[in-house]
């Protein structure tokens, strides 16, 4: 019986479902977020900035305008693709700080989903891509993150997704619209995408 490496992941390639492997990170990290909710005691966001967030968010629904005092307009938001989605949930009559939490755990889940796409895209490998996810899942930051009521989900599941639209640019030398979309919409939530933007270009 052949018991190396290789054929060990040969083996459990042939056996792992494709659907575990974008189920079974996401129900992981499900949980994890949950259990953070019930054990930390009453919700509540641990940053300033996040109820600055939402008091932007606020504004922007009832005013249409970024303003933190619905007087003066300001640009003290860094996340204005943040800001938007929530004051559109506040439109649609959703209560801003559940809606929040739940966008930050709703990014989180599709984290580890990109994670798994992205490293089966690299490897090919199922177990490979099983444990990206799994290994994202359980990060304690990420879970932290998606409860903390700012951006940081929402920024890095768009720059996972454009990640792996450069990725397969390289394997067909196409430049798909997901490129440009995801790239944009990684700029409108944090303005570091345009040195993620710089450093991939100069690479390839």
């Amino acid at each position: 019986m052949d018991l190396s490496r290789t054929s060990i992941l040969e083996a459990l390639d042939q056996r792992i479902p494709g659907a575990t492997i974008r189920f079974a990170g996401v129900g992981m990290g499900l949980l994890a977020a949950c259990y953070c909710l019930i054990s930390t005691g009453p919700f509540q966001f641990p940053s300033d900035d996040s109820y600055i967030t939402l008091e932007f968010a606020r504004n922007f629904a009832a005013t249409g305008r970024f303003t933190f005092d619905r007087i003066h307009a300001a640009s003290g938001a860094t996340s204005p693709l943040h800001v938007l989605v929530l004051a559109l949930a506040s439109r649609l009559g959703f209560g801003l700080e559940a809606a929040n939490a739940v966008l930050g755990i709703l990014f989180f889940l599709l984290i580890i989903e990109r994670t798994g796409a992205l490293a089966w895209r690299l490897t090919r490998s199922r177990p490979v891509a099983l444990f990206a996810s799994t290994v994202t899942a359980l990060s304690g930051y990420l879970v932290y993150d998606s409860l903390n009521g700012l951006e940081t989900t929402l920024f890095i599941f768009l720059t996972l997704a454009w990640v792996t639209s450069i990725v397969v640019f390289v394997e067909t030398r196409k430049v798909t619209v997901g490129a440009i979309l995801w790239l944009f919409l990684a700029l409108l939530t944090r303005p570091e995408a345009a040195w993620l933007a710089a450093s991939v270009g100069a690479y390839l």
